[in-house]
């Protein structure tokens, strides 16, 4: 939701400083390397064509190829906010969210972009882990928002 809100913002005019994305939803690639060998018992399961969770944003099956659902997806991504990409290494969403972090980048974006190894896709939950990633998160907000 964070990159699609970032990209509606900048097309209505609306500037925002930053977009963080934490294992995000940002494309449903069924061939990459993460769907492929994390799609089952990482806590995420995919099942194809659509799960249950994604049919919760979706009207139809349609809606995966609509870039206001999967924003990797959306030809121009120049002029957004800043970006903070948090990944995890067992998550099968974890390519599409490092693709959106390199299609920012090579779109001009100031982003950040990191893997957080060992973890599945519910990581945040696990307080230990939780913390360290919100401090690194948080540590990289206050510097873009107190630059100015």
């Amino acid at each position: 939701m964070a990159g699609v809100t970032s990209i509606l913002s900048r097309d209505r005019g609306m500037r925002l400083r930053v977009q963080v994305l934490v294992v995000p939803f940002v494309y449903l690639d069924l061939a990459s390397r993460s769907i492929t060998e994390y799609r089952k018992g990482y806590f995420l399961d995919i099942n194809v064509p659509v799960d249950y969770g994604i049919r919760m944003y979706i009207r139809d099956e349609k809606d995966i190829l609509n870039p206001m659902f999967v924003p990797l997806i959306t030809e121009d991504l120049s002029n957004l906010p800043q970006a903070i990409v948090v990944t995890a290494e067992f998550d099968p969403l974890r390519d599409q969210g490092e693709a959106y972090a390199k299609r920012l980048m090579e779109s001009g974006v100031s982003t950040l972009s990191f893997r957080v190894n060992g973890m599945v896709h519910g990581f945040i939950g696990s307080p230990n882990v939780s913390r360290l990633v919100t401090v690194m998160v948080g540590s990289a907000l206050k510097d873009i928002l107190t630059r100015g």
